[in-house]
């Protein structure tokens, strides 16, 4: 299933935006990754995208919907970034390339921003029920029709306007052994810290640190994130995501032993 999502679908998902100047040292907002909210003022994306960036720079967006429009059912929140902590084995390659950010204020919670929940080694999930989502980047245009009413009567104005809604995509996990072959051949084992993904869309371009999210087979309805995107697939060749739950460990140490 892909498909726009509806107000609110996934609320612990946020936007990563840099802050840059435009042409008259005005100050925009650059989109530039994805990532989810695992406690009120921490964030769980990919290194990548925020370890080699002046953190004074960054905005983390909770609550976003539609990114051509602040006229939403419920305001998005920004927050300031104070720290950015990775493993120390990252050296910017393909692995333990994720990381926690750390936001000034926490966030507020209320029904479009809500914390996701983490995983634990002997969680049941439902493996083909999984979902990412994520903006893409992608910008549509809509329709519209206006009418109004005049001294001569009825007129109708026509026209469009940009929309860049949140998207989500149906994804299923598959087994390690069925990943390894089309990735590199036969004789290649995929590390027990990436997770492998099938269906894959062309989704990713600019939603790498979006959360691969699955519902638990006891409680269908909860979503528990299992994977952060990192490599999207290609034409019959999977994605593989970061296992999050094999770094659990390390990330309950950092959250819980630093005064941030």
């Amino acid at each position: 299933m892909d498909s726009e999502t509806q107000f609110g679908e996934f609320p612990s998902m946020v936007a990563i935006f840099k802050e840059e100047l435009s042409e008259g040292c005005k100050k925009k907002l650059v989109f530039r990754c994805s990532g989810s909210l695992i406690k009120k003022n921490v964030i769980l994306t990919v290194a990548h995208c925020v370890v080699w960036l002046d953190i004074s720079t960054l905005i983390v967006r909770a609550g976003e919907w539609d990114l051509e429009t602040d006229k939403e059912i419920l305001n998005h929140q920004d927050r300031r970034v104070t720290k950015v902590l990775h493993p120390i084995n990252y050296k910017g390659d393909f692995y333990n390339d994720f990381a926690l950010v750390f936001t000034k204020y926490s966030f507020s919670l209320q029904d479009n921003i809500q914390l996701i929940c983490l995983p634990s080694e002997d969680d049941i999930i439902i493996k083909d029920k999984c979902y990412t989502s994520g903006w893409s980047k992608t910008v549509s245009y809509n329709k519209y029709t206006i009418v109004k009413e005049t001294e001569s009567g009825k007129t109708k104005e026509t026209g469009q306007y940009k929309v860049s809604i949140l998207k989500k995509y149906g994804l299923t996990m598959i087994p390690q052994k069925k990943c390894s072959i089309p990735l590199n051949g036969p004789q290649f084992v995929l590390h027990d810290s990436y997770i492998c993904v099938d269906g894959i869309k062309d989704m990713c371009r600019n939603d790498n640190g979006s959360p691969y999210m699955c519902p638990y087979k006891d409680d269908p309805d909860r979503l528990v994130q299992v994977g952060i995107v990192v490599h999207c697939g290609k034409a019959n060749t999977p994605g593989t995501y970061i296992n999050v739950v094999s770094f659990m460990p390390w990330i309950k140490n950092t959250i819980y032993n630093r005064p941030y």
